[in-house]
């Protein structure tokens, strides 16, 4: 019995196959038992597939929740020169609709007051033209402010004083996005055509990621509502 198993052991064709042995092949050649080149490029295909899958599912969610922010902000923005106008007086909009170039909307906005915080400025709207919303700076118009980015670079705001940072500041700042804002407004007076006297103010409104010019924008929507001598409504 014992010189049995040993000749069972010793002949190659009753070895069981293990992973990573040469076993012998019918035609005499060897072969190793396991993956081979094949399978592991494919495999390597498909996880990659998966993976870059994944990738796109989440470049484009992120997409959809920044644009959500961009549309809030506008329609936020526009919503509030919306209030402004509803609340001022018929016959002072009647004199805008009336010479439009000598008496602009006379609405308010708001400004960075190099401080961190929000100051109320002027920010009369022309009727029948495309004006620009937000921060000017040397001529340049940067728009409405959407975010602060971390950053560790100086001529920022600094989170824990408010302060601006100096150049060259290695304290850590927020560096602002700002988002560039046009509006529109028009005037229809409907006292022609209807038996009271009415204006039909509308607000079109454009917006643009300033960081991403051309991309996907600029995106644009409209809001109205009707100025009577009586209440609006």
């Amino acid at each position: 019995m014992i010189a049995a198993r040993s000749d069972l052991s010793a002949d190659p064709a009753a070895t069981p196959n293990r992973p990573g042995t040469f076993q012998p092949s019918r035609n005499g050649r060897h072969r190793r038992a396991g993956m081979s080149l094949l399978e592991v490029v494919i495999s390597v295909a498909i996880l990659t597939t998966v993976c870059l899958s994944v990738l796109a599912v989440f470049l484009q969610g992120r997409r959809v929740a920044e644009g959500n922010v961009f549309e809030n902000t506008a329609l936020t923005v526009a919503q509030g020169f919306i209030e402004q106008i509803k609340s001022m007086d018929y016959l002072v909009l009647l004199e805008v609709w009336g010479d439009p170039e000598a008496n602009p909307i006379p609405t308010k906005g708001v400004a960075e007051d190099g401080l961190g915080g929000m100051d109320v400025v002027d920010e009369p709207l022309y009727l029948n033209q495309r004006n620009p919303i937000g921060k000017f700076e040397g001529g340049e118009h940067l728009g409405v402010l959407i975010d602060l980015v971390r950053t560790e670079s100086g001529g920022t705001i600094c989170p824990d004083t408010g302060m601006k940072l100096e150049d060259g500041d290695p304290k850590v700042g927020y560096t602002p996005r700002y988002m560039q804002m046009w509006v529109t407004p028009t005037i229809n007076n409907l006292e022609p055509t209807q038996a009271w006297r009415a204006l039909e103010v509308t607000l079109h409104f454009e917006w643009e990621a300033r960081d991403r010019p051309g991309t996907a924008g600029p995106h644009s929507a409209s809001v109205r509502f009707v100025k009577s001598i009586v209440p609006s409504f």
